[in-house]
Parts: C-alpha cells; structure tokens; sequence
C-alpha cells in the first residue's frame, strides 16, 4: 500500500543574490513564474495527494491568481506565508499537513527543473528508510583555503555528494527534528540537516545534474538558454551518482 504524500514547496525567498525587487519565485522563467515549473512536475506523479505553497509574507493573493492561470495547480491545498528564514517557511507548511499524511517531500521553487523519475526515487526511498535526499557526486577539484585565499589542502572528493532538494522523510521524522531544531534553536541549510541532529540516517539517491538551483541573474540566463535547447534536441535525461 503506499502512503499518502504531501509535498510543501518553499517559494518565500526574497532573491538578494537574483538582484531583484520581488520574491524570487515570482519571476518569470519561459512560459511561467519560476514556482508553477515545479508545481507542473509535481501535479503529475500520481501517488501525491496534495501541494502546500509556502510565499512571502503579504505575497498570498498573487500567488492564486498565478496558481489559477497554471495547468495542474489543483493540487495546491493551501498556499501560507513563509517565515525570515528558510527552516521558519518549511515549520509553517508543516503545520499545514493532514494528519493522515505519511510522507512529505520539501522541495525548492528555485530548483525547476525537477522531473518525475527522481521525485519517485525520493518519495519510495523515504517510504522505505524514514529519510532520502537526491544527490549528485562533485567532479570539480576542491581546495581548502585560509583567510588569506591561499591553498591549505586538497579535499578529497570520492565521498562528497551535491545534495538536492525534493527531500522526503516520513512525516513523524521530520515533524521532530522541527520540533528538536526550535526547542535546540539549531539551524541547518537543508531539511536533512535537522534530521541528522536527531541522529537519524538519511539515504541518499540518485540525482539530477538538470536539477539545479537557480541563484543569481547568471543561472536564470542559463535557465532560459537551457530549456531552449531542450525544445530543439529532444532527449532522453539521464542521471549517475
């Protein structure tokens, strides 16, 4: 039998680093705001039963007018007002979800490219262990710096991975490490984060490289060129850890 899923989409960032008056999940990437790409993606894998919108504070209303103009937005239970920082938008959706909820994925509007294969390798992952994050391995060459900028040492990479978001866990999981995190006041840059502070596993699966965030102006240039190419050379994603 599998489980009921809620996903909680955060969209609240304010986009300093996008160089940008409004929410950076506003802005339009192709034929839509960057949110609906993932709510597209989302809407279609069936084993989901409902989308929680976490926006801006103040940023409600826009963000169901944008909602009524998307295909598959119907499955957007509850749009809410996210919090300062990112663990405070996520707390919030979490307040959101049905009690019969098993499984909750968090993903980032800011990651759009997002397809269903890897939402399903997360969501039957987390099923299966309690926690499971997407990732990629790094093929860059990392050094260790000093405050200076000068090399102190070569990291090996063999054991590094690029986590991603969605990140599925069972609902009772997560719910206590938000809880743990708030009680401890700890912070951490992702949801996995505060579920390693309670000492429990997170697996990790097979990612995207397609799967990346959008940033700064530069990344949403590349955004736009990259699904222009996609149109003109159908392909087959493939994906290697």
């Amino acid at each position: 039998m599998v489980s009921r899923t809620e996903v909680i989409i955060v969209a609240g960032g304010q986009g300093r680093r996008m160089k940008t008056s409004g929410p950076k999940a506003f802005l339009m990437l192709a034929c839509g705001p960057l949110f609906t790409h993932a709510l597209k993606t989302f809407s279609k894998v069936e084993k989901i039963s409902g989308i929680i919108l976490v926006v801006p504070p103040g940023e409600e209303e826009q963000a169901r007018a944008l909602c009524r103009q998307t295909q598959g937005s119907g499955q957007v239970r509850t749009i809410v007002s996210g919090g300062a920082r990112r663990q405070d938008s996520v707390r919030t959706g979490l307040e959101q979800l049905s009690p019969r909820t098993e499984i909750v994925l968090v993903h980032d509007a800011a990651r759009p490219f997002i397809d269903t294969a890897l939402v399903q390798r997360v969501r039957m992952a987390a099923e299966k262990t309690g926690a499971a994050v997407p990732g990629v391995r790094v093929t860059d060459t990392l050094k260790r710096i000093n405050s200076e900028n000068r090399v102190e040492a070569n990291v090996d990479r063999r054991n590094l991975m690029a986590i991603q978001t969605p990140q599925g866990f069972r609902s009772e999981i997560l719910r206590q490490a938000y809880s743990n995190a708030w009680k401890q006041n700890l912070t951490a840059t992702d949801d996995a984060g505060l579920v390693e502070y309670l000492g429990k596993p997170v697996t990790v699966v097979e990612g995207d490289p397609c799967n990346f965030k959008l940033t700064t102006p530069q990344d949403m240039a590349f955004a736009e060129a990259w699904l222009g190419w996609k149109k003109k050379v159908p392909h087959r994603r493939k994906s290697g850890l």
